[in-house]
């Protein structure tokens, strides 16, 4: 906690995976950390995937399941898990700063508030705010068509 704590207080936002041992009344560290940006696993359609852990502290929810990704020695594997999630959020965020979108606070909220809504309506424990959405998030800040 600690440690994000300070990284956010430097203007770093941080993006944690909320772990994948299939958890649905906890959530491993770092994702308990309030400041990070928790990430939970979806499937191909869009739903929570079987292993992401859930609770109260998942933000988002990004693709994490048969997710290609390069591997040790070259080439390319399809992964999954809520590492395989957390990229995309993280490229995300980065995008947003390009963008001039610079504190922490601001990348989260911007994200959060144009995530396709998933599960009930409104902000849920499995879900958080939604899957992200970059395309309307760069659109409903001005940024893009």
């Amino acid at each position: 906690k600690a440690a994000i704590d300070n990284l956010r207080s430097f203007g770093i936002a941080t993006v944690v995976a909320s772990g994948n041992n299939g958890w649905k009344d906890s959530i491993s560290t770092p994702g308990c950390v309030s400041s990070a940006v928790t990430v939970a696993a979806s499937t191909d359609t869009d739903a929570i995937a079987s292993f992401s852990n859930i609770y109260p502290q998942i933000d988002l929810l990004a693709p994490g399941v048969d997710v290609v990704s390069s591997v040790p020695g070259g080439g390319v594997e399809s992964r999954e898990g809520t590492s395989m999630a957390t990229p995309h959020v993280s490229g995300f965020a980065a995008l947003l700063m390009q963008q001039g979108i610079t504190n922490p606070a601001a990348i989260e909220a911007a994200m959060k508030q144009f995530a396709t809504d998933r599960g009930s309506t409104g902000r849920d424990d499995s879900f958080g705010f939604g899957l992200i959405n970059p395309r309307a998030t760069l659109r409903g800040l001005g940024l893009a068509r």
